[in-house]
């Protein structure tokens, strides 16, 4: 692994445990955590990406006005969808259903 995205990655095997032990035991609880260490990994990769590009930015808000900035609105718009309302709680329930790893 990359060690820029060093942290990103952690936090998306992290997810990866939880969705594997939802799949096991059907706890919702474990989805749940699933869904709050991807976002994570999400928010982390972001971080790690702007870094690359020489901008810091530490808080949600600096991400997404930096990615505005830089005219990276498809990325924007993704890294906005759980502010949007569409949260990553059902991404990862049709994620699971599909089967994906």
């Amino acid at each position: 692994m990359n060690a820029l995205f060093e942290d990103s990655g952690k936090a998306l095997k992290a997810a990866r445990r939880e969705l594997d032990e939802y799949r096991k035991t059907g706890d919702s609880m474990k989805l749940r955590q699933a869904a709050e260490k991807g976002w994570l990994a999400i928010n982390k990769a972001v971080e790690e990406f702007l870094k690359t590009l020489g901008v810091e930015a530490k808080t949600y808000r600096e991400k997404r006005d930096a990615l505005k900035k830089l005219g990276l609105n498809t990325l924007r718009d993704r890294f906005m969808a759980r502010e949007k309302g569409v949260t990553h709680r059902l991404l990862l329930r049709r994620a699971v259903r599909r089967g994906v790893r």
